[in-house]
C-alpha cells in the first residue's frame, strides 16, 4: 500500500454534522466539482472552525504547480477544467507553501478519526 498523506477540511458545525452522517459530498469550487482540502489546519480554518483530518493514498494525487497552471489557464473562469484532466485528485502547490487538494473521487478519502 502506498503511503497516506494527511489533509484538512474546514467547515461549520452543520457541515460537520452532514459529513458525519453522509460522508463528504462534492461541491462546486474554483477547480470544478470536488471535495476541497488544505495541507494545514490553519489553511482549513479559513473555511470554518470545525476541522476534519483525512488521509488519502498519496499515489492517487497528481501534483500541479499553480503558477504553471495559471500560465495555461490565466482566466479564473477556466480553472474548473482541472476536473477534466482525468486525475482522481489534484494537489495545487502555491508559491507561499500552501497546498490545496481537490478530490474528484470521494472513495479516496479515509476518515479514520471520525
Amino acid at each position: 500500500m502506498e503511503p497516506l498523506s494527511v489533509w484538512f477540511h474546514g467547515t461549520n458545525k452543520s457541515g460537520l454534522i452532514g459529513i458525519l452522517e453522509f460522508g463528504f459530498k462534492p461541491n462546486r469550487g474554483l477547480f470544478g466539482e470536488g471535495i476541497y482540502f488544505t495541507s494545514t489546519k490553519d489553511g482549513a480554518r479559513i473555511f470554518g472552525d470545525q476541522i476534519v483530518k483525512v488521509e488519502i493514498d498519496h499515489s492517487r494525487i497528481h501534483s500541479i504547480d499553480f503558477s504553471d497552471f495559471f500560465k495555461r489557464y490565466p482566466n479564473e473562469n477556466d480553472w474548473g477544467r482541472a476536473a477534466e484532466l482525468g486525475y482522481p485528485a489534484v494537489a495545487f502547490f502555491y508559491g507561499n507553501g500552501e497546498v490545496e487538494l481537490v478530490v474528484y473521487q470521494a472513495d479516496l478519502i479515509q476518515t479514520n478519526d471520525l
